[in-house]
């Protein structure tokens, strides 16, 4: 054996903190965790569970909470949240599930709400949807299709009815219709708002659509 390495830790092992709580419990290679391990919090409870490489969190683990309840399912590299993975809250409904980097949510993924019901669907960057990407409502149609950025509508887009028809279809700036009259499309933010989304009768349509043409010819 090399000098130096026969004291190093090796094989199947425990460490222990200054109060004697386990913080770490798993497999070793040259003094540093490698392979299938367990992190534990100053006051006992895990933290994560899943592979090591020299030391960091790296390949397939699970993240906890304090209470000890599943948060994070996927991939890890160099102690972050990297690759493909499922995000929890405390009570076990999954929000989030996709692409991660750096601890973010980056690239293609998918939200969901507290009833576990897809919410949107798209890209994301820093962790917030933008790019191109789609919101759902809660009967799983398709509320909107289009850009995002930073979390809001803003670019080419297309909103729609709950019958599938469309109700908006152009340049979005903000969440709003680039250079619209607010007032006089209190009808389809009150139609399509997220806390008050209400069935439009058929025969509004027409009345919406010629409201969005008439502020389209002034803009």
């Amino acid at each position: 054996m090399a000098a130096g390495l026969k004291d190093q830790r090796h094989g199947t092992g425990t460490i222990y903190g200054p109060d004697e709580a386990i913080v770490f419990k798993g497999n070793f290679d040259q003094g540093k965790p490698q392979g299938v391990g367990q992190e534990f919090r100053d006051d006992g409870t895990m933290v994560y569970d899943g592979n090591f490489v020299e030391g960091q969190r790296q390949g397939r683990g699970k993240l906890f909470s304090m209470r000890g309840e599943l948060i994070f399912e996927g991939e890890f590299l160099a102690n972050l949240r990297e690759g493909q993975g499922i995000e929890y809250n405390e009570d076990g409904i999954k929000l989030y599930e996709g692409a991660w980097e750096k601890d973010f949510r980056e690239g293609q993924g998918e939200l969901f709400d507290s009833q576990q019901r897809l919410v949107f669907t798209g890209l994301f960057i820093k962790g917030e949807p933008s790019g191109q990407g789609k919101e759902y409502r809660k009967d799983g149609g398709v509320l909107y299709e289009g850009d995002y950025e930073n979390k809001k509508r803003h670019g080419q887009g297309t909103l729609y009815f709950s019958s599938g028809e469309i109700l908006y279809q152009g340049t979005f700036a903000e969440n709003f219709k680039s250079g619209e009259v607010k007032k006089e499309l209190w009808f389809i933010r009150e139609a399509l708002s997220s806390e008050n989304r209400m069935e439009v009768e058929p025969n509004s349509v027409k009345m919406v659509r010629n409201s969005i043409r008439a502020i389209g010819k002034r803009a």
